[in-house]
Order: C-alpha cells, then sequence, then structure tokens
C-alpha cells in the first residue's frame, strides 16, 4: 500500500518552501516584487560532510540559510512528518 505524499509549508518560510512526507523540499510558485513569475522545483538535498544531517539551502529577503531537514523545529507543525527515521546531528 502506498502512502499519499503530503506536503506542509516549513516555519519561517510559509508560502515559500515545503516539505514532503517522503523528506523532498520544494519551492513554492510565487511572484516576485517585479511581478516575476518563479515556478517551484525540487531543492537538492545534501549530506553533511561532518554530521548526520541533511541540508537544504533556502532563501528569505535576499537571505540564505542552510537548515537542517531532520530538525523538528523545521516544520510548522509539532507532529514530524510519518516517514523514515533520520539521524540526528544532536544525538
Amino acid at each position: 500500500m502506498d502512502m499519499e505524499e503530503v506536503w506542509r509549508p516549513i516555519k519561517r518560510y510559509e508560502g515559500l518552501y515545503e516539505v514532503s512526507s517522503y523528506w523532498r523540499v520544494r519551492s513554492v510558485d510565487r511572484y516576485d516584487r517585479r511581478g516575476t513569475f518563479h515556478k517551484g522545483r525540487i531543492l537538492r538535498i545534501r549530506k553533511s560532510g561532518i554530521f548526520d544531517g541533511l541540508y537544504v539551502t533556502l532563501s528569505k529577503n535576499g537571505v540564505r540559510k542552510e537548515r537542517d531537514i531532520g530538525l523538528p523545529d523545521f516544520f510548522s507543525r509539532r507532529r514530524p512528518l510519518p516517514a523514515r527515521p533520520v539521524k540526528h546531528r544532536h544525538l
């Protein structure tokens, strides 16, 4: 039985990025300040060379930040997504 992929907004990046129940991250279709349309796409997730975390680069207001998608504060809701276990860098 296949589980349907569910997308949820990323905390502090609502309206810009979403994460799925399969731990995929995508940008949301949007218009920038000039009115130019940007089609959303699946972002590349990288594995850290130092820690066992999975990282993705997110941008908001021209500021780029690398975020560990295994951390609980990554999601808008407190409940984690039903997915495969991820080794956290803090454990």
